[in-house]
């Protein structure tokens, strides 16, 4: 899957998903992401910077695991 997809489109790879459960599912993945950073105590900031080099390197995950 790309990471650049509307709604409607991962509604339409995943299939019998509506694109209001796919925004419900996203925003809640963002919150746990988020309480997981606050968490380890990393800002915004922080979260960013990480963000730029998974996107160059590895996966978030594998940012994180570090």
């Amino acid at each position: 899957m790309a990471y650049n997809m509307t709604l409607d489109q991962v509604a339409a790879e995943l299939g019998g998903v509506t694109r209001e459960r796919v925004r419900q599912i996203e925003a809640k993945a963002i919150d746990k992401l988020r309480r997981e950073f606050e968490k380890r105590g990393i800002d915004r900031a922080e979260v960013r910077k990480m963000l730029g080099e998974a996107a160059k390197r590895e996966s978030l995950w594998e940012t994180l695991a570090r």
